[in-house]
């Protein structure tokens, strides 16, 4: 789970947290910004939507920026951003597929080569039928927090 805030930097005037007003002084030259923590989809509700700091990434110039709408689990987290960038890295998906098939690969239990390989062949999904008797990092809680916004290509 995720911890409380970090410890602050003493004597370097920076308390070790990243702000969306700190963010909008950037001009980041990333192509996808990836927020793994706990609930970093989550922001401020204005007049202008939800102001958060996958916002501000978005305006200071990271066109992709994958963000948890949720509490998540370290272990399983750690599992999803690998497979994720393993998807990412076959230079066969984009983003979204990316993360699309990271998160299959926990719901059906495989790992990315067997996940890569069903894709390239072209196998349908199996279908899920019951929600209550997955075990492990099966469960949505572990692989369902995770959306990404702005451009998926």
């Amino acid at each position: 789970m995720c911890p409380a805030r970090s410890p602050s930097h003493r004597g370097s005037g920076e308390d070790g947290l990243l702000t969306s007003a700190e963010i909008l002084e950037m001009d980041l030259q990333a192509e996808l910004a990836i927020l793994s923590a706990c609930d970093t989809g989550r922001g401020r509700i204005t007049g202008d939507g939800v102001v958060g700091l996958s916002r501000a990434l978005i305006t200071a110039g990271v066109p992709s920026v994958m963000v948890s709408l949720w509490a998540v689990n370290d272990n399983s987290t750690s599992v999803l951003m690998q497979r994720f960038y393993e998807f990412l890295a076959s230079g066969e998906l984009t983003k979204a597929q990316a993360l699309r098939q990271a998160q299959l690969s926990l719901l059906y239990d495989e790992d990315t080569e067997t996940r890569l390989a069903a894709i390239r062949a072209g196998a349908p999904l199996r279908l899920r039928t019951e929600i209550a008797g997955l075990a492990g990092y099966q469960q949505p809680y572990h692989w369902a927090p995770f959306v990404l916004m702005g451009d998926g290509s």
